[in-house]
């Protein structure tokens, strides 16, 4: 660019700006397309280096979502993709690799048991100035409600996500096992995930600096990474054991798996001091995941609202009565109805024109709800924008569709585990 004050001829240098994931507003515009904006953290490139440098174990964590989208991608089930993936991830150097079922179960519980406590709070105080309660386990959503409709937060849920539910166990087990400080890095459906990772709020406690999840890597950053280092999930071991004894070079180099090789069994397992994080099964036979591909929190917490508050009992896994609002599947409502008086009313909107429309109802004092589950991806999490896409829009129905089939299916080892 010239420069007008000093003359024809003379250009004017121009700074790199360099923008932190702070600074976002989580529009979906340069984090998500990768387009020319510097981002120094949450990276590969990040992760290979902790990897590389050896001076932390890591640690790493994987939404159930990024899962079945490799199980789609790859056409393996739900549980041979997560012992594939354990595998790799092994391989390359990490100490643990765990799904995010202890996170996901925690941050349920506390979902349902922050709601009863409100509703009932309203109830005996005649007045509904808190409710409905949102969902804040998207941090899109979030991020959005902050900077844009600050009035809405007071109805925000303040329960944490699985994914920094998990940040919180992993290094608070890790210190009572007498273990160092690892670097934990979580596997998400969703670029944003990685705004929610830096936020202060979740800083390791003692030490402001440092966050309870070190790096997120959507579920395509992985995939590509792999690729980098010549693994293929479709022809990987299916289990640390036979990648240690392979004890093949990765990249072209041995130092990461000579390091992985020599990690004693009990570091490789599903737990972390004596306490079992993951889903699976001693036997790793199963798994078990939320219904709906939210997180599941809607459904959880109306079932726990309607057996410890009415007394209504659902069987164990059986659908609830949702009703698609204009016939939308991003924009649902449940009802509960008790002697034909509606007790609960909730809904799942997905998608910023839902949003916005729930938001438009609340301001207006029109909104019936007593909970609305917010994801502003259509689709949810199962469609974040993070997960591995394939080309064409007809083609990115189709997967969709196989990853939901993945997520639920029993065939891959899936259960669903809800109150009774």
């Amino acid at each position: 660019e010239e420069d007008p004050a000093a003359g024809s001829g003379h250009v004017r240098s121009q700074a790199v700006a360099k923008v932190t994931l702070n600074d976002c507003l989580a529009c979906s515009g340069c984090v998500t397309s990768a387009e020319t904006v510097l981002i120094t953290q949450q990276s590969t490139k990040q992760f290979l280096t902790q990897l590389e440098k050896g001076s932390h174990e890591v640690v790493v964590s994987v939404s159930p979502a990024v899962r079945a989208s490799f199980a789609a991608h790859y056409g393996l089930t739900s549980l041979e993709t997560f012992r594939r993936l354990s595998a790799a991830l092994q391989r390359l150097g990490c100490t643990q690799v765990f799904d995010c079922g202890l996170g996901s179960d925690l941050s349920l519980i506390e979902a349902a048991a922050e709601f009863q406590h409100r509703f009932s709070a309203a109830a005996r105080e005649g007045r509904r100035q808190h409710l409905p309660v949102v969902s804040s386990s998207c941090p899109g959503w979030v991020c959005y409600a902050e900077k844009r409709e600050g009035w809405v937060l007071p109805h925000l849920s303040t329960v944490k996500s699985s994914q920094q539910v998990m940040g919180t166990l992993v290094h608070r087990l890790s210190a009572a096992a007498g273990r160092s400080r690892p670097f934990h890095a979580a596997i998400m459906p969703c670029f944003d995930k990685k705004l929610e990772a830096s936020r202060p709020d979740f800083a390791v406690a003692g030490n402001p600096e440092a966050r309870e999840v070190d790096c997120v890597l959507s579920g395509a950053e992985v995939v590509g990474m792999l690729a980098d280092k010549g693994l293929d999930l479709a022809d990987a071991p299916a289990s640390f054991g036979d990648v240690a004894a392979d004890a093949m070079d990765v990249d072209g180099t041995d130092t990461i798996t000579e390091r992985s090789a020599t990690r004693t069994v009990a570091n490789v397992g599903s737990s972390l001091g004596g306490v079992e994080l993951s889903n699976v099964d001693d036997a790793q036979a199963s798994m078990r995941v939320p219904s709906g591909g939210a997180g599941g929190y809607c459904e959880y917490v109306f079932r726990c609202a309607a057996r410890d508050l009415f007394g209504v009992h659902f069987d164990d896994g059986a659908p609830l009565p949702w009703k698609a609002v204009r016939g939308s599947a991003d924009m649902r409502e449940l009802t509960l109805v008790v002697d034909g008086e509606t007790k609960l009313a909730f809904a799942a909107a997905h998608g910023f024109r839902n949003i916005q429309n729930v938001l438009r109802k609340m301001k207006s004092g029109r909104c019936k709800y007593d909970y609305v589950e917010l994801m502003a991806c259509p689709g949810a999490c199962l469609n974040g924008g993070g997960q591995v896409r394939p080309e064409g829009a007809a083609a990115a129905k189709e997967r969709l569709a196989l990853v939901q089939a993945a997520y639920s299916d029993p065939a891959g080892g899936v259960t669903v585990g809800w109150p009774s």
